[in-house]
């Protein structure tokens, strides 16, 4: 037993100082330029990371006098943040985050508050807090924020919390406090207003409609150019992830409790509550859905600790459903 410990305990040193010679992270600190120039006179440094790389039989280059793996990946660790920093201390549960245009992020906290940061343009500079948290207080908070989206033009975003009510405002100028737009229509019962949430929104690809998954297996469908509301049972359990088509407009993908993902066709709404098609495959609730850029592929993620890649251009049998 202890030599079959002492050999596990080897074999992980091994790994850990592999992956740190491949990564980079044991280079020595040289610049870019400095790097160079011992190139090209052929004064290398037989740096700890050439070393280990020598004794596990690793390649160290592709060609003689090319930089090894791990200088390349120190290289690139110069220009690319790839360390955890500390930008502010929160005392309350973070649950959302959002990257915005012009290198801003906003975080929202169980204590009402909004908060944006800045990160310059310049090498690994990092972000800063943007005006002050009691300026983008939100006006319904319940327990939290549940989900934040951005639309497709980048000014303006919007939010849900455990309520009927989501809300919308404007991100131009983040100088002045924030006028929050209020969107509701749906009459829920007092017996279930206090269970009613959406659980997840997003903005179509033309930003005519904001679609919200409810926790009573509706998807709503706020319309922006007319204001209106369209609303169809989805699932049979609450909606957790709504994600839509980045290529085409009317084409929308809602993720359940239910362990299926289904896609939508907004010009079939109304005529028919039947899905263009489903997916399914997960034993357990589908958390998050995200789509590759040419919309071929899906991922959905699920409580069932496994990660799903489906091909758009083929659904699972009706059948699944």
């Amino acid at each position: 037993m202890g030599a079959n410990n002492a050999a596990m305990n080897v074999s992980a040193l091994n790994l850990r100082q592999t992956t740190a010679a491949l990564s980079g992270a044991i280079f020595p600190k040289l610049s870019v330029q400095n790097m160079l120039r011992s190139r090209e006179i052929g004064k290398r440094e037989r740096s700890r990371s050439r070393r280990i790389l020598t004794e596990r039989n690793l390649p160290l280059s592709s060609s003689r006098g090319a930089f090894t793996p791990g200088e390349k990946a120190s290289i690139i660790n110069s220009y690319l943040l790839n360390q955890r920093a500390l930008i502010e201390t929160v005392d309350t549960k973070t649950f959302c985050c959002l990257y915005l245009p012009g290198n801003r992020i906003v975080t929202a906290s169980q204590d009402d508050k909004l908060r944006f940061y800045l990160r310059q343009d310049r090498l690994q500079s990092k972000y800063t807090v943007v005006g002050s948290p009691e300026h983008y207080s939100v006006p319904d908070l319940g327990w939290s924020i549940l989900d934040l989206t951005l639309n497709s033009i980048g000014n303006q975003i919007a939010y849900s919390t455990w309520s009927d009510s989501i809300y919308y405002t404007a991100i131009d100028d983040l100088n002045d406090d924030l006028y929050w737009n209020q969107l509701t229509g749906v009459e829920i019962p007092p017996s279930r207003s206090s269970r009613f949430a959406y659980f997840s929104l997003r903005y179509n690809m033309d930003d005519h409609y904001l679609i919200a998954g409810g926790s009573d297996g509706f998807i709503y469908m706020f319309a922006h150019v007319e204001p209106r509301l369209q609303m169809f049972q989805a699932h049979q359990d609450d909606v957790n992830a709504i994600c839509c088509s980045k290529t085409n407009p009317y084409v929308f993908c809602s993720g359940s409790d239910d362990g299926l993902c289904k896609v939508w066709d907004t010009r079939l709404v109304g005529n028919t509550t039947l899905p263009v098609g489903i997916f399914a495959g997960h034993r357990d609730g589908i958390t998050y859905i995200d789509a590759h850029g040419n919309d071929r592929y899906i991922l959905t993620n699920s409580k069932d600790q496994t990660i799903k890649i489906w091909d758009l251009r083929r659904f699972s049998s009706r059948d699944a459903e």
